[in-house]
C-alpha cells in the first residue's frame, strides 16, 4: 500500500465492524429453488445409476468407416509441400510425390525438400 493510504481509510473497532456487518436475507423462494434443484439433480443421479446398473456396464463400441481404416493399420504419408503426415487415402499422388490436398499439389514440392 502506498504511504498515507492507510490513513485515508476508515477504522473499525472490532465491536463496530461485527454489528455492522449482517449476512443479507436469503429470500425464502430463493431457498425453495434451491431445494427443487436439489432434487432434481438427486433424481436425475438416481436415474443414471439405475440405467447404468441395468445395462450391465459398458455400451458396446459403435462400429463406423474409421474402426476398419484403423485395424488394417493405414499408411500415413508425409506431403511433399508441408511435410504433415496425412492417411493414404486421404492425399493426392502427383508423379512419384505425395501431397495432403489439391491445393498443394498445384504448388508443388517445398523448396529444400
Amino acid at each position: 500500500m502506498a504511504p498515507g493510504v492507510r490513513d485515508k481509510l476508515p477504522r473499525f473497532s472490532g465491536s463496530q465492524f461485527s454489528a455492522s456487518f449482517r449476512p443479507l436475507p436469503f429470500p425464502f423462494e430463493a431457498r425453495l429453488r434451491v431445494r427443487y434443484l436439489i432434487l432434481f439433480l438427486l433424481i436425475l443421479f438416481a436415474i443414471w445409476w439405475i440405467r447404468r446398473a441395468a445395462g450391465g456396464g459398458a455400451r458396446a463400441p459403435r462400429k463406423g468407416p474409421q474402426d476398419d481404416s484403423a485395424r488394417q493399420g493405414e499408411q500415413m504419408i508425409e506431403c511433399a509441400h508441408c511435410g504433415v503426415h496425412v492417411p493414404e487415402r486421404e492425399g493426392v499422388r502427383d508423379g512419384g510425390r505425395f501431397y495432403c490436398g489439391e491445393a498443394h499439389r498445384r504448388l508443388g514440392p517445398a523448396r529444400g525438400r
